[in-house]
């Protein structure tokens, strides 16, 4: 099993997920170069993605999924809500359009799309099964749910958005409007909204092993706020990794973090919580 963050930030997202030579991307905002390049730092071959899942049509998430689909010639997975005609030609693109709340197959993985709150008519993200570990990603996001909540506290592993900071958004650059933007419920979660999701979490009982906090700002955010922010106000008991902007993180196995307390990025303060994981009713495709 392999996984990595390929890159996360304003300028391009994607997440790749690999077992038996048999890969998925989340988004691509690369070239099909820069994304060649950047799997290759894991030894995973292009050539092992078989299917992308597309979370929202924003051309960080975009921008590289045309071409990486045409090129390899593999399907592209796409909320049913999407007119997404502008964007991904069908007419050379395999598109195969989905809903949110049900749980797909597509070879050995299984992955269940969920409603996000984004400025993006019907946007997703998603929650796989790959052999015995489940991954999900909570980014691009100006709230949580219900849903979310009770995905996550199923999860192995989760990608979680902390877009900025509040006072840095405050205080920055940004035009009123656009900083009105990210702070509504359809824009991004900050820190603290990232923090809090995680402190409800464990209040209960979790599987979740490890968090990568995603999809950090340029201008609104840096990793030494965030985990200050964290040590201040984090009560969940979850180890961590911070992933730098734009950034290749490669995935760890939880179970090697136990023992390796030297990896770059990566915080444990706490210890695990684990639980059971039932599996739904599936749609082959």
């Amino acid at each position: 099993m392999k996984y990595a963050v390929i890159g996360s930030g304003s300028k391009a997202n994607s997440y790749i997920f690999s077992h038996d030579k048999f890969s998925c991307l989340i988004d691509n905002g690369y070239s099909f170069v820069e994304l060649q390049n950047r799997l290759s730092r894991i030894n995973i071959d292009i050539g092992t993605i078989k299917f992308i899942l597309l979370t929202h049509t924003h051309a960080d998430h975009i921008h590289g999924v045309k071409t990486t689909a045409r090129k390899l010639k593999i399907p592209v997975f796409v909320n049913k809500e999407i007119d997404i005609s502008a964007y991904l030609p069908s007419d050379k693109i395999d598109l195969r359009f989905i809903e949110k709340e049900k749980t797909y197959r597509f070879g050995p993985f299984y992955f269940l799309p969920f409603e996000t709150y984004h400025d993006a008519t019907g946007s997703l993200s998603y929650s796989l099964k790959i052999a015995d570990m489940t991954f999900t990603v909570i980014t691009d996001t100006g709230k949580v749910s219900n849903t979310m909540f009770n995905i996550a506290k199923k999860s192995d592993i989760l990608f979680l958005e902390a877009n900025y900071n509040k006072n840095m958004l405050k205080t920055g650059p940004y035009p009123k409007m656009l900083k009105e933007r990210i702070e509504s419920p359809y824009g991004h979660l900050s820190n603290s909204d990232a923090i809090d999701f995680l402190n409800n979490l464990f209040k209960g009982e979790s599987k979740l092993k490890l968090v990568y906090f995603c999809h950090l700002s340029e201008v609104n955010n840096n990793p030494e706020v965030l985990e200050e922010e964290i040590i201040s106000n984090g009560t969940f008991n979850i180890p961590y990794i911070i992933c730098p902007r734009d950034k290749f993180q490669e995935g760890f196995n939880p179970i090697n973090l136990e023992i390796n307390e030297n990896l770059d990025n990566y915080k444990k303060p706490y210890n695990y919580i684990t639980n059971a994981r039932s599996r739904k009713d599936v749609l082959l495709f």
